[in-house]
């Protein structure tokens, strides 16, 4: 596959796909991707994915290999767009929604790594980049563990760790909610500077790149958040040495 956009190709592309469906209902919807395999930028690359039951979502996800994110977004010249950095993956997923919901962790097979190096990502919806430094995911059974998360944007710097659960059916069916717990630690954090991820219409910024209003966390987040800030300024706000924790659910921080 090549494209105006980018001289190298996506080279040695194997894929077939079966979708499934023999009434009207989602019970015996059957999703399959054979091996998806190619080589990009001199890069091997392997994805299999098989869903099926949509009520009920079983599922077996295979993936291995490293993408270079900023020549593939060229290939397909994504306006608007602009994103940078690898993504390395060598994991294996399997199971079943109602498995996980009802704590039986014993019929899931998750587990595997994936790694995110430099990753940077410039957007009309933002006035500045977002970079991800670093990140280290580790999938185990229900959970996955998430280790030093290095983000920066702007003058903030700020570290993450912790974990989520039923991130599977987050990312699959709208409505579902992404639980956990995250620990945030950082030198120095501006709210002001986050305004822009926490509203449902696009914020209004000035000629400066300022803008005004509040930080609303998404209804689909029911997370506890640890956090450790030398400081923290929020408008003409300014705290010091904050050091406790906060739960974060349904738009509502407590």
């Amino acid at each position: 596959i090549q494209t105006p956009f980018y001289p190298e190709p996506i080279e040695e592309v194997s894929c077939i796909l079966s979708v499934r469906s023999s009434t009207s209902s989602f019970t015996d919807f059957s999703f399959d991707l054979k091996p998806v395999s190619f080589r990009f930028g001199g890069e091997p690359f392997l994805l299999r994915a098989n869903l099926s039951n949509l009520n009920d979502i079983r599922y077996d996800i295979q993936s291995k290999g490293r993408l270079d994110l900023g020549k593939l977004y060229w290939v397909f010249g994504i306006e608007g767009t602009e994103l940078n950095g690898y993504l390395v993956t060598d994991l294996s997923l399997k199971g079943t929604q109602q498995a996980a919901l009802r704590g039986d962790f014993g019929q899931l097979d998750n587990s595997g790594t994936l790694r995110a190096e430099k990753i940077a990502l410039s957007t009309d919806l933002l006035p500045e980049p977002l970079y991800l430094n670093k990140g280290f995911l580790e999938f185990d059974k229900e959970k996955v563990v998430f280790e030093d998360f290095q983000l920066s944007f702007r003058e903030n710097q700020v570290s993450l760790s912790g974990f989520f659960t039923n991130y599977l059916s987050y990312s699959l069916i709208p409505g579902e909610v992404l639980q956990g717990e995250v620990s945030l630690s950082s030198h120095y954090l501006n709210l002001d500077d986050f305004l822009f991820f926490g509203e449902s219409e696009p914020v209004k910024a000035d000629t400066l790149g300022l803008a005004t209003g509040v930080i609303v966390p998404s209804d689909a987040l029911q997370l506890r958040l640890l956090v450790k800030v030398a400081s923290i300024r929020g408008g003409d706000y300014r705290l010091r040495a904050i050091n406790g924790g906060v739960q974060c659910q349904r738009r509502t921080i407590i």
